[in-house]
């Protein structure tokens, strides 16, 4: 979560900030401080409104607080310039219907790319079908096998959360 220009140094102003953001704090797990802001915004009590934030980010000296390896295993990582944000995906998602969706996903794409590849090596199809269909499968099976190398890599992802 970005604090923005917000100065969060005194009570009220917290106060302030925390009523726009309640629903969403018990998931922050990085807090991005900008360099002007950082000497305002960083402090423990801004800390503690987000429980299980691991990086605290001050831009002030280019110094960071935790490093990609230190996030809770499981998190979904943004890259952004000049971080990275991370979200807890055990806190928001059933860990265990979200890895039954993907691999039924996979398991479709697995079929169809097995289809496309036994359609473009057998040698009757280049030769009876019309051009532009043969054409049109080598993207199409080129798009299906990269969608299952993501899908492949979210079910990695997910197995290390449990």
């Amino acid at each position: 979560m970005n604090t923005g220009d917000a100065e969060l140094l005194t009570e009220p102003d917290l106060e302030d900030w925390k009523s726009c953001h309640t629903a969403d704090l018990a998931h922050v797990a990085a807090l991005a401080l900008p360099h002007h802001g950082s000497a305002k915004n960083s402090g423990d009590p801004l800390q503690a409104l987000c429980p299980i934030a691991s990086l605290l980010a001050h831009a002030r000296g280019r110094r960071r607080l935790c490093h990609l390896c230190d996030l809770p295993k499981g998190c979904a990582t943004i890259p952004v310039e000049g971080g990275t944000f991370a979200l807890p995906l055990a806190d928001i998602i059933d860990v265990d219907e979200e890895k039954a969706r993907l691999e039924k996903t996979l398991g479709k794409l697995q079929k169809e790319i097995g289809v496309l590849n036994g359609r473009l090596k057998n040698p009757n199809f280049a030769v009876n079908a019309p051009e532009e269909v043969v054409e049109e499968a080598k993207p199409n099976l080129a798009a299906r096998e990269d969608e299952a190398a993501k899908l492949t890599e979210a079910l990695n992802r997910l197995a290390e959360i449990g």
